[in-house]
Order: C-alpha cells, then sequence, then structure tokens
C-alpha cells in the first residue's frame, strides 16, 4: 500500500523532519502530509512525527542532502538528494520500494541513513567541509546524531550509542538525540538547550580540525584510499568515545585527555611513507589535541553565564576560529607550512613551533636544493637553536593548471594576501540573459574537493559551496567594463563557473537549477565545454565561457584575470561571499567615511528608493535602534529595524537627484536595500495598506524569497523592483558607491 516516504525537514548542523506518506491507492498516487504538531502516526514500525518550531539563524543553507543507500558517504547516481534552502529547510522523496531491501516495510540502518554534505552555517558564515550523518528517521541531523550512527556502525545498538554519547558529553538523560532541537530550546530560554548545543559546537571543531589534519598527509598515506577523508575522521573520533565507555566525561581542555582519545584510532589510518615522517607522527598527534583544547577553552568561556538566548551570536566568532581558521592551519603544518601561514596556530600551541621546525629541517644535514626559482641560501649551522631555519622566499606566479582540470594555480609566498584582478574583456549576451561568474578553490592539481573529483557524482554541490562570486553581468552596457579585485586564496588551484540567469546563492537555495551551473572543469570528449583558458602574458590569462544557448563560440561572456599589486577598493573584502553584497567597513572604525553615489543608470516604471542599514554580522542580523533588539533576515520586525536603523545610522538616495556626497562613520557592514515605487515614510507609518515592497540583499528578509540585489562589479549593484522577480532584469537602478576614508 505505501510505497514512498519522503522526509522533510531543516539543517542547522541539524536537520529538522517534517513528513510526508505517498499512498498509492492503484491508479494514481497521492501524497499527504500526515505531520502536524504533536501529531505523528506509525508505519510499519517507522514513526512519522513533527518537530518543534524552526529557529532559522544558524541553520545550514546550500547543504546536500542525500539518502546514502550503500553507507559509502559519497552520493551514488539513483540515491535520493536534494538541497537546504536558507532556512535549512530541504524536502528528500526516498521510495521505499527501491530502497527497503529486505522487504519488511520500514528502512533499517544496514539499508542507508541521511546525509549532508557542505552548505554554510548561516550563524557564523563558515563553509560546512564535513558531513553530517543520521540514522533514518531521525528528526534531527546533528554533529551528536553524527557520532551516534558511526558507533551504530560500529556494533552498538542505537540505545548502547545514545548512552555512550550522554556519559561522554555530558548530555542531560531526559534528551534524545534525534528529536532535541537545542536551537528551539536556546530561544526559549531553556538551559539544557546550552549544553547540548556546546557539544554540538565541540563535536563539530573537533570532526573539522581532525579531517583537515588528515587532508595534510599525502592520499598514498592513508590506509584507506577510497572513503571521504571528512568521515574517516569521524570514524576515528566515534572509536575513541566508544573506548570510553564507563570513564568520566571528556575534559575538553585537556589536550593530554584529547590526545588519548584520538591517538590509536588515528595510528590506523594514517601510514606515513618515510621513517623520518612516521618517527614524528606522535608528536602531531600531540599538536592536533593541543589545538583541540585551545579551542574548546575559548568555546568553554563563551558559554559561562551567557543567557541561552544570547549564545548564538556569541558562539559565531569562535565557530569561525574552532572549525574553520585553526583545521585550515592545522593541514598546512602537517603538509609542510611556511611560518606566517600558520600564525595563529604557532600562537596558540607551543608544540606547533617545534614541529614545524622539525618539517622544514633538511635530512643527513645536507644543504636545501636549488631550483630554478630560488637562489642558493645560506646553511643554517645545527647547533645554533636560536636562529631558525631561513625559508627562501618565492615570486609569486599565476600559471594554467599543470594538469588537465581547467585550473589557474597561484604559487609562491604568503598566498591570502595573492590578489587577482578579473576584468570584463567582452560579452555576447542577449537581453533576458544575466549570468554569474564565480571562482572556486580546489584541494589539488587534479581538482578535488572535499574528496570528490570532477567526474564525480557531488562535484558540482561540492564547488558551490566553496564558490566566491566575482560579478554578475548584465547583457546591457549600463556597467560597461564591470572589475573586482579579489583575495584571500586558501588552496593554490582556482576553477571557475558560470551560472545560468542566477546566482551562486541562488543556486545554493536552490531557486536556480543545478543544470544552470555550468563548470569550466566539465569535459566533453577531450575538450572543454563550458570554458577555455588561454595565456595572455606572464600572470595574465582569458576566460572564455560559453553559455550553451546557441552557438557554441565560447564569446558569450570574455573575462581577464591577472595578478595585481593594486588595493581592491575599500568596503569590498566581502562582496562575493555568501550573500556578500554589502560594505565593509570594519577595518576603519572611528574614521568618517565619504560616500558619493551616482546612479549609474536606471530603467524602471517605478520611483524608487535604495539606501543602506548597519548590520551586526554578515549574516544581516540588525538591532532595532527603536527596541534594542537583535533581529535577523525573515523574523518579524527586520523590514521596519532596518530602514529605522538606515535613518539612524547611514543613509538612503532617491532617484531624483542623486548623486551628492554621504557622510557615515566606520566600524560597521553596511548592507543595501531598496524599496520599490515607494518611500521610507510609508513603510515606517503606522498604516500598514500603503506599504510598497522593500527588497535586501539577505534573500530570507525579502517576502518573496527572490534575490532581488546584485554584484555587478566592486561596490557596484544592479536591482530588481518587481515581486516575484519580474523580468530578472536587475536594470532597474544600478548605482556604484565610491568611498573615500577621512
Amino acid at each position: 500500500l505505501f510505497d514512498l516516504f519522503s522526509l522533510s525537514g531543516s539543517l542547522e548542523a541539524f536537520i529538522k523532519a517534517v513528513v510526508k506518506v505517498g499512498v498509492d491507492v492503484g491508479l494514481f498516487e497521492v501524497m499527504k502530509t500526515v505531520w502536524k504538531e504533536k501529531y505523528s502516526v506509525t508505519l510499519f514500525e517507522f514513526e512519522l512525527g513533527g518537530s518543534s518550531g524552526t529557529v532559522s539563524q544558524s541553520y545550514i543553507e546550500g547543504a546536500t542532502v542525500f539518502f546514502d543507500s550503500n553507507l559509502d558517504g559519497i552520493w551514488q547516481e539513483g540515491e535520493p538528494v536534494t538541497t537546504s534552502n536558507a532556512d535549512g529547510s530541504y524536502n528528500l522523496e526516498i521510495p521505499l520500494l527501491f530502497f527497503d531491501t529486505n522487504d519488511n516495510g520500514k528502512i533499517d540502518p544496514e539499508e542507508g541513513r541521511i546525509v549532508t554534505e557542505g552548505g554554510t552555517d548561516t550563524s557564523s558564515g563558515v563553509a560546512i567541509e564535513t558531513p553530517l550523518i543520521a540514522p533514518y528517521g531521525a528528526k534531527m541531523v546533528t554533529p551528536l546524531t553524527t557520532l551516534k550512527q558511526k558507533l551504530i556502525e560500529d556494533g552498538s545498538t542505537p540505545e548502547e550509542a545514545e548512552q555512550l554519547i550522554k556519559e561522554a558529553l555530558e548530555i542531560p538523560e531526559d534528551i534524545n538525540l534525534e528529536e532535541f532541537d537545542a536551537l528551539d530550546a536556546m530561544s526559549k530560554g531553556d538551559e539544557r538547550g546550552s549544553k547540548v548545543y556546546k557539544a554540538h559546537v565541540q563535536m563539530q571543531s573537533l570532526f573539522a580540525q581532525t579531517s583537515e589534519f588528515m587532508k595534510g598527509f599525502d592520499g598514498e598515506e592513508l590506509e584507506d584510499k577510497k572513503r571521504p577523508i571528512p568521515e574517516q575522521a569521524i570514524d576515528a573520533i566515534a572509536k575513541g568515545i566508544k573506548k570510553r565507555k564507563g570513564k568520566p566525561a571528556i575534559n575538553f581542555n585537556d589536550s593530554a585527555e584529547l590526545e588519548e582519545l584520538i591517538k590509536e584510532p588515528l595510528e590506523g589510518k594514517i601510514k606515513p611513507k618515510s621513517a623520518d615522517k612516521q618517527e614524528k607522527l606522535p608528536k602531531s598527534f600531540g599538536v592536533l589535541a593541543q589545538t583541540m583544547a585551545s579551542g574548546n577553552k575559548e568555546i568553554d568561556e563563551v558559554f559561562k553565564g551567557v543567557p541561552p538566548k544570547d549564545i548564538l551570536g556569541k558562539v559565531a566568532p569562535v565557530k569561525k576560529i574552532t572549525q574553520d581558521k585553526l583545521p585550515k592551519e592545522l593541514r598546512k603544518l602537517v603538509g609542510g607550512a611556511r611560518r606566517e601561514d600558520i600564525a595563529g596556530l604557532l600562537e596558540r600551541v607551543p608544540d606547533a613551533e617545534q614541529f614545524l621546525l622539525q618539517e622544514q629541517s633538511q635530512p643527513d644535514d645536507k644543504p636545501p636544493k636549488k631550483n630554478d626559482d630560488e637562489k642558493q641560501i645560506p646553511v643554517i649551522d645545527a647547533e645554533d637553536e636560536t636562529t631558525p631555519p631561513i625559508t627562501p622566499r618565492k615570486a609569486r606566479k599565476l600559471a594554467k593548471g599543470k594538469r588537465p582540470r581547467n585550473l589557474l594555480e597561484l604559487d609562491g609566498d604568503d598566498l591570502t594576501d595573492t590578489k587577482i584582478k578579473f576584468s570584463l574583456s567582452s560579452k555576447n549576451l542577449p537581453k533576458g540573459r544575466i549570468h554569474e561568474i564565480a571562482i572556486f578553490t580546489t584541494e589539488d592539481e587534479e581538482g578535488t574537493i572535499n574528496g570528490i573529483n570532477p567526474e564525480d557524482a557531488g562535484y558540482k554541490e561540492a564547488a558551490l559551496g566553496k564558490a566566491r562570486s566575482i560579478f554578475s553581468i548584465l547583457p546591457d552596457d549600463f556597467i560597461a567594463n564591470p572589475k573586482r579585485i579579489m583575495k584571500g586564496f586558501g588552496d593554490k588551484n582556482i576553477g571557475f563557473l558560470l551560472i545560468k540567469n542566477g546566482t551562486v546563492d541562488s543556486a545554493r537555495r536552490g531557486r536556480t537549477s543545478y543544470d544552470n551551473v555550468l563548470l569550466g572543469t566539465e569535459k566533453q570528449g577531450d575538450s572543454f565545454r563550458r570554458m577555455q583558458i588561454s595565456e595572455k602574458g606572464e600572470n595574465s590569462f582569458r576566460l572564455s565561457f560559453e553559455d550553451e544557448i546557441g552557438d557554441a563560440d565560447f564569446t558569450d561572456i570574455v573575462i581577464d584575470a591577472e595578478l595585481t599589486d593594486e588595493t581592491p577598493e575599500i568596503g569590498t573584502d566581502i562582496q562575493g561571499e555568501n550573500e556578500g553584497e554589502m560594505l565593509d567597513l570594519r577595518n576603519y572604525a572611528g574614521k568618517q567615511i565619504t560616500i558619493e553615489a551616482p546612479i549609474v543608470r536606471e530603467e524602471s516604471a517605478y520611483e524608487n528608493v535604495v539606501g543602506f542599514y548597519v548590520v551586526e554580522d554578515e549574516n544581516g542580523a540588525v538591532r532595532d535602534p527603536l527596541t534594542g533588539d537583535l533581529i535577523n533576515p525573515g523574523e518579524e520586525g527586520y523590514i521596519k529595524a532596518a530602514l529605522r536603523n538606515s535613518q539612524n545610522n547611514a543613509f538612503q538616495m532617491g532617484e531624483k537627484g542623486i548623486g551628492g556626497n554621504k557622510e557615515i562613520k566606520g566600524g560597521h557592514i553596511f548592507a543595501p536595500f531598496a524599496i520599490a515605487n515607494g518611500t521610507l515614510e510609508e513603510v515606517l507609518d503606522d498604516n500598514s495598506d500603503n506599504d510598497p515592497q522593500v527588497y535586501f540583499a539577505h534573500i530570507s528578509a525579502n517576502t518573496d524569497g527572490v534575490d532581488h540585489i546584485r554584484n555587478l562589479g566592486g561596490n557596484t549593484w544592479g536591482v530588481e523592483d518587481m515581486l516575484g522577480g519580474g523580468d530578472m532584469d536587475f536594470n532597474d537602478i544600478v548605482f556604484k558607491l565610491d568611498v573615500t576614508v577621512r
């Protein structure tokens, strides 16, 4: 009778379930929602039910959610898959007919599990690099359900697995790990929510740090060369927790205890090729454990004495460190780093300095070899312990990738400060085509992302998860020669993608089909289908894109990319990031900023107003100057709070007479808004009948859930002023800010 389950939910570092049942009545299929609040029904011993209210500010958006039927951690053709929306919601249909392999009317643990990959943590902006997993049927997917699933796969019963986790992490006994929504509990002031969420943050930090640590080793040095490295890292942590059965809760501030947790499981997964590296392996485990402990001390401090409702905003900056910055520096350290690349790690972990010196030293006291790019350097006396080894500095270079993967490759010292200027050379786009070009970085010259190769299933989702927008391109000449200077390249290999009639943000949210995401790495036979790279000169290349609408002539969009010493335009640091169409002036606290804001051109029947308001973080939270409340995009009261904030702290510009100078104070992020055919006063008055539409850069703040503001280059924006997207031409207002710091 029942042949289709439909799982739905929301991702945070966890997922909430809303469940539908498909009923096959012989002639046609009926989809019925069987979930209502406080309602559940049991079907074939699989419980379907509702979950508590949604808390949107820290859910994962743009994550790939799939049913992993063969438990390999990799999406395969035929496995149900979907993408989480801005609020973390998703809908995943799983045909029971195909996946109930033992025909007992339910999905058993050995028949599959729910896996999520990628996406962005909306509270911190951190890209999620490790999978989150849950047993099929769980209403939440969290770092703790991930541990539970791994313990079950290692032979524990579900009850044993849950108890092991509660003992190790001091989780209250009345908590059901598969159902408890920590964020929702925190929003209601429930201290249990704080305890569980702290465990989420701690475990996700351990997952990220251990995963990046393992990625620092050569792929040939890993015992399991097929299973994704992040899942292997989680396996190791789960095995360590299983060994602790009957012991007191883990002291996350004790590096010796953490080293005991991870050392033995990791030793079984890493087999260095050289005797020298094998000898250093135990020392590297100590560095990893010390890094974990140092991060957890910061997590502890954040949670001390803070009301549950206030924790989310306070812990976000710490998550950026423990789940992003430190993991990346660990990987660089293990792989052989320059001192300047791991400054934060060296400051926190005393043993990292010693490990770094060991890695940089030459075997057998031989002088360093000379290559074409380096001059012979003096050999440091091995007995002089006061002088660190001298590392030759390499000139920065931009080159075509060594492998046939259609990548550009950066080389040289301090790549994080290396700058590439992208500028539009030409375009051949008829009216109605508005594309976005973006970059993504890869782990190696083969184009690998999170262990996934360009030809593997799931690669497009992985590339989107790491993508940064260069700019959108209008078919008209409103912005004739857009450009952007970008920096902050965490990896040296750079790939490219084109989003047809969409953006990275809209593709991550499922608003733009993945069929419209064209990867530069995609091949057809021996040729690349979407993009061609040609050399213009030293450190300068031409990127020619084909949008596959009409002739395949690679003239649709042509962009030049070159190394540059030019300074990026003031305020553009986060433009190109997830929903980053903002003006970032945080580095200019106490400075007076002059803004000249001419409308470049407009093509609208409306009389519109555009402006900016101050946001508290990159996720768009705004402080209402009337009440003092912090309100997130999509929450009640956001629109009026943003516009009141603009009146008090920023500026607005009507179409008529725009162009005068505006004076603002630095030290903040300023986000744009557009009022369609109306005024600020009409929005803020007590008459809701005359309210015009207001659009924001953060899509969840828009009542229609549509992207209305795009970056068209550095400090340049295009607005679509019609509800629902209208003609999606983004030329109803086009304006550019010229920013000067006094």
